[in-house]
């Protein structure tokens, strides 16, 4: 229960509550207080200047009557307990009066002091240690002045007051305190109860729903909570609940997405060499990588039984799911006319995938494409282009870079396209490199791209290796020059030695 939030709000408001009464009450007990003595003191020059105008007339026409007549009118002013007249420089007062709480010893001890304390100059002293118990005695001494010779004094007004009525106000107004103290509590108390149980009831309400979602629930919706910040609050949650189931909704559909991507990576990965192969006279090594997932670029090998060696290699426009579809399709194409049809013309497979591509409406992407076979025994390899660009040759004997060309529109856009056959001779040890623009292309972390010549160096630097190690070591110099730059396009490189 001291735990609760009801406790602790109810106890708060109880307690600023009490700070509250109990401040006002203080601040007007002292200003009370205050205008009482104020008035306590303005009722005592007032009396004893009345006094002293009425003692001068009954000293003149020698009116005793009127004098005692002017005493006894005093009991009808509270705080006065004692008043005395002295006729000019008598050592006793010639008239005295005292209230009914006065007692004969109490006078006694008033006339003892009367001639020593009294200060008409100060007006009044405080008579210390008066008879009345619990009480402050204050004496006030006023001149009598002739009603015509003014500077002439006839006697002296010698009036007490006691401070026990205001006492008793401070008393009577602190009771009322305590009295509006207790009903202010009380009336907090219940107040704060239905304030607190109005509040923690949708607190709890919030938090029941807190533990809801806590538990994975996205579905659960706040109910109403009024439309003050509580419920301006339980609106906003139901508004980030309902991104967060929708959140989750499109991740559940990503993940789905990204395991198809990935089954369909594979299936693409597959579609690729990825053997080192050899043969006596030559051997060939390639490698790709899709920039996002699955990619555009293909490349593939084909063995002719009179041992001639065909090698395809093409690069989609755009990247990712669309292309790698084109790409399926400029696979099957050139597979069929290798495998069913026995096509063994470069320019003639570049031809129908063209056609093919071309003659798709839907399909608004083109592939720069190269087709090459190459014969063993002469050494001659026999290409056509389709906007592929030059072949890249690597000659072991001069130790230099070399590029071979031939024109070519890329395939699929133009249906009635027509490729030319060209032809490079090699030597023993000389290299080719296929490669898709993502390899020179490739960029590191300021936006440099890495460029023919590194691309060039390396091929120098690393020709006297296998076509595998070559091919690897290119790699390993692209990934280093990228410092893990994430790349805009797909790369794909292969590396063919005649030996």
């Amino acid at each position: 229960m001291f735990r609760s939030l009801r406790f602790k709000v109810l106890l708060l408001i109880i307690l600023l509550m009490s700070a509250v009464v109990l401040t006002i009450g203080y601040l007007a007990m002292r200003q009370q207080t205050e205008l009482l003595k104020e008035n306590t003191v303005l009722s005592a020059r007032r009396e004893a200047s009345s006094l002293a105008y009425l003692a001068a007339r009954g000293f003149i026409e020698q009116d005793d009557i009127s004098i005692l007549n002017a005493l006894q009118n005093l009991q009808d002013l509270p705080g006065i307990v004692f008043a005395a007249i002295q006729r000019g420089k008598e050592s006793t007062p010639s008239f005295t009066w005292k209230s009914k709480n006065i007692t004969n010893d109490m006078v006694q001890w008033i006339l003892k002091k009367l001639p020593k304390d009294a200060n008409l100059q100060k007006g009044y002293v405080v008579l210390t240690n008066p008879p009345e118990k619990d009480a402050t005695w204050e004496l006030y001494a006023h001149p009598i002045f002739h009603p015509v010779k003014e500077k002439k004094i006839l006697g002296t007004v010698y009036l007490i007051f006691s401070d026990t009525i205001i006492r008793q106000k401070i008393r009577e107004n602190t009771l009322l305190v305590a009295y509006a103290t207790g009903a202010f509590w009380l009336l907090g108390i219940l107040a704060s109860w239905f304030l607190t149980y109005f509040i923690v009831r949708r607190i709890r309400a919030l938090a029941q729903g807190v533990t809801e979602i806590g538990k994975g629930n996205l579905t659960y919706r706040f109910p109403p909570l009024g439309s003050d910040e509580i419920g301006m609050l339980r609106d906003t949650f139901n508004k980030m609940l309902e991104e967060l189931e929708q959140a989750q909704k499109m991740r559940e559909e990503q993940l789905v997405l990204d395991e198809q991507i990935r089954q369909a990576q594979e299936i693409q990965q597959g579609m690729n060499p990825a053997d080192f192969f050899q043969k006596e006279d030559y051997e060939i090594k390639g490698y790709t990588r899709a920039a996002k997932g699955v990619g555009g670029d293909y490349f593939d090998y084909h063995e002719f039984p009179d041992g001639r060696f065909a090698i395809v290699i093409a690069d989609v426009s755009g990247k990712s799911i669309s292309a790698s579809l084109v790409m399926v399709l400029i696979k099957t194409v050139a597979t069929l006319h290798f495998q069913i049809y026995g096509e063994d013309r470069p320019d003639k497979i570049l031809d129908s995938v063209n056609r093919v591509l071309a003659s798709q409406d839907h399909i608004e992407k083109f592939a720069t494409m190269l087709v090459g076979i190459y014969y063993p025994k002469e050494r001659v390899f026999v290409f056509s282009n389709g906007g592929y660009g030059p072949v890249f040759l690597y000659r072991k004997s001069a130790g230099v870079c070399t590029q071979a060309a031939i024109p070519g529109l890329p395939v699929g856009l133009d249906e009635d396209s027509e490729y030319k056959l060209g032809k490079v001779s090699l030597n023993k040890g000389d290299l080719m490199l296929f490669y898709t623009d993502g390899i020179t292309e490739a960029w590191d972390l300021q936006k440099n791209e890495y460029g023919l010549a590194r691309l060039a160096e390396q091929v120098k630097q690393n020709a006297n290796h296998s076509a595998d190690k070559i091919l690897e070591s290119i790699w390993q110099n692209i990934e280093e020059f990228a410092q893990g730059a994430e790349q805009h396009d797909d790369m794909t490189l292969v590396v063919f030695k005649s030996k």
